[in-house]
């Protein structure tokens, strides 16, 4: 893969992608935050928003903003598709995104971008950090860690799969994600697995939950639903 033109370590032009569903409650705050601190540390990023079909205000509120690239589409597809649809509409010599209420910060970015020289993508891992689940309790840190064992034991793969942090040059971005097609959470399964059979150089960065949103997520449901996926998803990669 190419390297992504850089200035002082740091690519010449970021595109962060947020894929926001129902988050009238936190989406400015995200919005404002980001371009501040691109501002700051990446002054010619790009932030691009995939409202993915919300029903509360959060078009709404984004459409009298000035601080993104709002894209949206009237029906709700899921996070994969969300974040699909930006990635590939990016135009940043450095690509990356992350959860729209900002759960492991923007400082990742700050360590992330520059390896990308290095790397064809860097990704998130709570397991790796020592706070990685921050105020998780005991149950669900349990349950978070079980799945993963799982999904390693499934696929092979080592990456902290559902991590929302995730960083690529264009050109690695455009290579999975003009091959993914899964539209909802197992979406950052398939992700990492394409990057594993176009034999991409991964590099895994700690990161720490340290805001905790409302989550519609039950770990127990969606992980069942997720395995479900998984099989779907390794058979059609492999006529890939």
């Amino acid at each position: 893969m190419n390297t992504p033109g850089t200035t002082n370590g740091m690519t010449k032009k970021l595109s962060l992608v947020i894929p926001a569903y129902n988050e009238q409650n936190t989406i400015l705050r995200t919005v404002k935050e980001a371009r501040e601190f691109c501002d700051e540390h990446f002054p010619d990023a790009e932030i691009i928003v995939v409202n993915d079909g919300s029903t509360d205000k959060t078009g709404e509120l984004l459409a009298g903003q000035s601080f993104a690239r709002v894209i949206s589409y009237p029906d709700n597809r899921g996070k994969g598709c969300a974040v699909r649809t930006g990635i590939l509409a990016a135009t940043g010599a450095a690509v990356c995104f992350t959860d729209a209420d900002l759960a492991y910060g923007l400082e990742p970015l700050l360590r992330a971008v520059p390896k990308l020289g290095e790397f064809d993508a860097v990704v998130g891992s709570r397991r790796l950090a020592p706070e990685g689940y921050g105020e998780y309790t005991p149950l669900r840190r349990l349950l978070s860690r079980v799945f993963h064992f799982v999904i390693r034991v499934v696929s092979g793969l080592k990456y902290d799969s559902q991590c929302g942090f995730k960083c690529f040059s264009s050109e690695a971005a455009q290579s999975v994600f003009s091959r993914a097609a899964t539209d909802g959470f197992a979406a950052d399964f398939e992700i990492m697995l394409l990057a594993d059979r176009l034999g991409l150089r991964v590099a895994e960065l700690p990161v720490s939950i340290i805001r905790h949103g409302n989550s519609s997520v039950s770990v127990v449901r969606d992980s069942l639903r997720m395995l479900a996926d998984l099989r779907r998803i390794r058979s059609r990669l492999r006529r890939l």
